[in-house]
């Protein structure tokens, strides 16, 4: 086996299971952690949602999924690390409209959907 063949499949064993953890999630958008809650839209059923923090350290409070008059509040309090993912169980493809999250702390976060 030549050297550049070995070196493919070396990436792909390595690489593979990084590209399939993401799969099936969309971003749905980053911000910067602050006091104030932040909005995001969505306009798609949703059946989990994923905060990723992406630089620093950040604390989820809450997640609200709303849908015309309709907001369900989900409560996290949950503090994350840079590389760390909080999730949220939101139901079985429920329509989201926007979701509404507030996150503290001194860092970047990026907020992430799944079907």
């Amino acid at each position: 086996m030549n050297r550049y063949v070995w070196l493919c499949w070396c990436l792909m064993m390595v690489l593979g299971p990084v590209a399939w953890a993401d799969r099936g999630w969309t971003v749905v958008g980053q911000e910067r952690a602050g006091s104030e809650s932040k909005s995001f839209s969505v306009n798609q059923p949703v059946s989990k949602v994923a905060i990723a923090c992406i630089e620093g350290q950040i604390t989820v409070q809450s997640v609200v999924v709303v849908d015309g008059d309709r907001r369900t509040p989900f409560q996290v309090a949950n503090k994350i690390k840079s590389g760390e993912t909080q999730q949220v169980s939101v139901g079985d493809k429920v329509q989201v409209g926007r979701l509404m999250v507030q996150v503290e702390g001194q860092g970047r976060y990026e907020v992430r959907v799944r079907r």
